[in-house]
């Protein structure tokens, strides 16, 4: 295994084994993510994600298994708040969770916070009448969340004829609200759901690249989640949809803040099924005739795609090892 490839995937799985399609109970999912955090491929393990209702529960299961253990393994968490389907609801909600969040217990720790939008929003049919329905929900969430805890905001379920729009919309207001704000760099991030258990939440790749340079443009931090258990963009004949690869999603990431790549560029990352393409050599990192040095490489690991989920830890890197990258 090569410095580039672990320079692109060092931390990036966020284990979220509670949720679907694998919808593990929180003690079998914390106790899959306790042993991954002994196994050799740990280095490509980012936060344990869990429901934010489940928060009490996960707190006893990690006190017993560092106890057990011998130890504090310094577990960091992600909390996954119920959100709403009205502003109001909403609102609710979020107090109830962060309360839960801000009594979990030190040493393991939630250092990122994630909720959806409330699906009021997709009401909303121009960037204007956005900005106004997001701008209190933000400034109650910045206020009330754990100061050091990333907040990661996702566009609510809408259209495919309009979901495009109000991605793109939500993150370049969540990139002018940080600004405004004066909050720190990466503070306010999003959360691009790229697949799900229907065919219908799959974005399409021009959805994909369109979204990646709108990311990258409004200098907006950002995670990725569903559908990404394959390297490699493939057909899901189950669901009826084709899932993007992460070593895509990465890849494209990194060639777009690299390069600075137009969508249609960043669409040819996306849709690449060749292993051939992506080269792991020391001491840079290559998709077809573009490069990024190991140094490029983390920059953009750090300040744009910090990770994304997966309700599987084993299909990624068993994925890998087969193409012969691990």
């Amino acid at each position: 295994m090569n410095d580039s490839l672990q320079a692109l995937l060092k931390g990036a799985i966020d284990y979220a084994g509670a949720f679907p399609p694998a919808s593990l109970g929180p003690e079998q999912a914390a106790q899959n993510y306790f042993q991954y955090r002994a196994a050799p491929d740990a280095w490509m393990l980012g936060r344990l994600v869990c429901p934010a209702t489940e928060l009490p529960a996960l707190a006893r299961i990690i006190e017993q298994q560092m106890q057990s253990s011998g130890g504090n393994d310094g577990w960091a968490v992600a909390a996954v708040l119920s959100g709403g389907a009205t502003s109001a609801e909403w609102r609710t909600t979020l107090a109830d969770d962060l309360r839960a969040v801000g009594d979990f217990p030190l040493p393991a720790k939630v250092d990122a916070v994630e909720v959806a939008l409330p699906d009021s929003l997709t009401r909303a049919t121009s960037y204007g009448e956005l900005r106004e329905l997001l701008g209190p929900l933000l400034d109650e969430l910045a206020g009330a969340a754990p100061p050091a805890a990333t907040i990661f905001i996702e566009s609510p379920p809408a259209a495919e004829a309009v979901r495009g729009d109000l991605i793109c919309w939500t993150v370049k207001y969540l990139g002018e609200h940080q600004k405004q704000k004066a909050l720190p760099a990466g503070k306010m991030a999003f959360k691009l759901r790229t697949g799900g258990i229907t065919a219908q939440p799959f974005l399409s790749s021009v959805e994909l690249a369109r979204a990646i340079c709108v990311l990258r443009d409004a200098g907006v931090s950002w995670k990725a989640t569903a559908g990404l258990h394959h390297p490699l963009p493939h057909y899901d004949v189950a669901l009826g949809a084709y899932a993007a690869g992460f070593v895509n999603l990465l890849s494209a990431a990194v060639m777009a803040g690299v390069h600075h790549l137009p969508d249609f560029e960043v669409q040819l990352i996306v849709e690449d099924e060749s292993a051939a393409s992506f080269q792991f050599g020391l001491p840079e990192f290559r998709w077809n005739g573009l490069s990024a040095t190991l140094e490029q490489v983390e920059s953009v690991r750090r300040r744009s795609l910090l990770s994304f989920g997966s309700c599987s830890f084993d299909e990624p890197r068993n994925d890998l090892r087969v193409l012969g990258w691990l």
